[in-house]
């Protein structure tokens, strides 16, 4: 029986737009699907080519289904769709437009790196996108032999084996090193004689008066060297060396405490505990060789070992700088530390615009970001082990003859995103407490302030800025003359 809807029911224009809509979709299918499987087989993709799949396969399907519906149907069905997509790929080009960034912002793999790009345009800054590979390649025309440091969670992480044998917590003995760079300046710093970012010969009982240990926060990510706190508690008179490294949690700041505390003997210790991810870089040093601190008097003797240690730095650097080396130019898959470094930037083109805006890139990710909530993992609060590392390093610091302080600095999120979920702020001061430990909270100083936002830079996700780190600085210094420590220094 003939169907109503037969092929001469239809105008010829018509007819030719269906059949135009649906090679249209066709190509698409495929086009769709192709790339899927070629990033699927890539691995360079994860959840992408599983939604690219069942976006071809969506347009199978409706093709299929089509065509028991009859022409003018299905000349209606295929508009429709084309009538949806249209709205969407409007939507898309729509935010493209609201969003686009100055030239010299364009081409960022990472939002928050555009944010801090846009941020110093409109200061009047400049911003230096540069990935570290070509960073490390310009810059060694003045110095062939920088490096990058190597952290140890990066050695325990990716290479157990070697953290078996000798984990590291320095960088390279007095290597230039290329810091960091959050604001749009790359940092290039020399080491001190265990791989940290102080000036030399400080390492002799009496030089300091003052041992900061931590994370990158001690390291003093990613200021101008003479903007971290310990340098200026320096310039205030109070001799300071700041032990830290990126990627540090409570284990790693009782390695520090264990390993170099003892060469230093500074009266004055401050373990400088960060609430952003101290407590889930807990979680992993917990499961690597750096649980070996709980036991009293473990220890590497990384002072004695140096020259060791460094070789260990160096080598798994040179190894990182090739992976990531033959990442750029093959596209092969290498470690996650090797590929970040040539990851960061892509030269922006017309047509990779047009790729984004057909791929719809901005709705997606805006999909995704109501759906997950906030990019933040939520910390787990292990009261039981972090008593244990409280208590143990009071011990170690009292046994060197020092008095030890327990700092708690704020993330960024407890002021820019309070819906982001923090580590129990009075649930940790009241453990240190308990353990015996002085306390300064210096959240609560900001929390104070009248605009905590402004001791970071431009007010977004960041390290602190020079006047975070001024105003720590100057906390520690009033600790310090409250407890009878000093007398007329003046404030930095």
């Amino acid at each position: 029986m003939q169907r109503a809807d037969a092929p001469e029911a239809l105008p010829d224009a018509l007819q030719t737009l269906r059949k135009l809509l649906l090679g249209a979709f066709i190509l698409f299918a495929v086009a769709v699907g192709a790339v899927a499987l070629r990033d699927w087989a890539s691995g360079a993709s994860r959840g992408l080519p599983y939604l690219r799949l069942g976006a071809a396969a969506s347009a199978v399907l409706l093709l299929l289904a089509s065509t028991w519906l009859g022409h003018s149907r299905q000349l209606a069905l295929l508009m429709s769709a084309t009538a949806c997509g249209a709205v969407a790929l409007t939507f898309e080009a729509g935010l493209w437009w609201v969003e686009r960034v100055p030239d010299a912002c364009a081409g960022f793999d990472y939002v928050w790196k555009t944010e801090r790009c846009k941020a110093a345009v409109e200061a009047g800054k400049p911003f230096d996108g540069r990935t570290t590979l070509a960073a490390l390649d310009d810059l060694r025309r003045s110095d062939p032999s920088l490096q990058l440091t190597v952290p140890s969670m990066s050695i325990y992480q990716h290479h157990p084996e070697i953290a078996e044998r000798l984990l590291p917590l320095g960088g390279v003995p007095e290597q230039s090193t290329i810091f960091c760079n959050e604001v749009g300046v790359w940092q290039v710093r020399r080491t001190d004689e265990h791989g940290f970012f102080n000036p030399p010969g400080l390492y002799t009982p009496g030089a300091t008066q003052v041992a900061l240990f931590g994370d990158s926060y001690v390291a003093g990510f990613c200021v101008d060297e003479d903007d971290s706190a310990q340098a200026v508690l320096r310039r205030a008179g109070v001799e300071a060396i700041g032990i830290g490294a990126n990627g540090n949690g409570p284990l790693g700041v009782l390695a520090s405490v264990r390993e170099y505390l003892p060469a230093l003997k500074s009266p004055d210790v401050y373990w400088l505990f960060y609430e952003g991810n101290d407590m889930l870089n807990l979680q992993v040093e917990a499961a690597s060789p750096l649980a070996r601190y709980l036991e009293p008097g473990y220890s590497q003797h990384l002072v004695a070992r140096r020259s060791e240690a460094a070789q260990v730095v160096s080598d798994l650097f040179h190894r990182y700088e090739a992976e990531a080396r033959r990442r750029l130019a093959t596209g092969e898959h290498v470690s996650p530390t090797a590929a970040a470094w040539g990851a960061g930037y892509t030269p922006p083109t017309a047509l990779g615009t047009l790729s984004s805006i057909l791929q719809l890139e901005r709705l997606r990710e805006r999909w995704e970001r109501l759906r997950r909530g906030p990019d933040v993992a939520e910390q787990t609060y292990d009261s039981t082990l972090l008593g244990r590392i409280m208590a143990r390093m009071k011990a170690d610091v009292e046994a060197e003859g020092s008095e030890l302080t327990f700092v708690y600095l704020p993330t960024w999120y407890r002021y820019g995103n309070p819906a982001v979920p923090l580590a129990p702020r009075d649930e940790i001061l009241a453990l240190a407490r308990e353990h015996g430990l002085r306390v300064l909270d210096f959240s609560r100083v900001l929390d104070e302030s009248p605009d905590p936002l402004a001791f970071y830079p431009y007010g977004l996700f960041a390290h602190f800025n020079a006047r975070g780190y001024a105003r720590l600085a100057e906390e520690v210094q009033a600790d310090l003359r409250a407890q009878g420590h000093l007398s007329a220094a003046p404030n930095p």
